[in-house]
């Protein structure tokens, strides 16, 4: 598949007060603080980080890098649509209509 989307999360450690057991002790947990995004896919060729804007919006964090990937997603199967037009007119409501369908609506995303 010829396009792709990268992303890498960065944490900071934050104080916990967890209970200890005798075997475990809870000293810091990962919070999420940014996510950047790079692809392959035309206008989606630079780099973008999310940043959390605020204490306790690591959803809101996640949605945007969700709704990106998403739009990423979008473009990348007009793209293949575009490329493939041909091919998807001589397939038109045969068993292989789905399968191609799929195949060209996916994109991969890696860590």
């Amino acid at each position: 598949f010829p396009y792709r989307a990268t992303f890498d999360i960065e944490c900071m450690l934050k104080d916990t007060n967890y209970p200890r057991s005798d075997k475990v002790e809870y000293t810091n947990e990962h919070e999420l603080v940014s996510i950047s995004v790079c692809s392959n896919v035309e206008g989606f060729d630079e780099a973008k980080c999310f940043v959390l804007e605020k204490e306790d919006g690591q959803r809101a964090l996640v949605k945007q890098f969700v709704d990106y990937l998403l739009q990423i997603s979008e473009t990348s199967a007009m793209l293949m649509k575009d490329k493939y037009d041909d091919y998807i007119e001589q397939i038109a409501d045969s068993p292989l209509q789905d399968k191609f369908d799929n195949y060209l609506n996916q994109l991969p995303v890696l860590s």
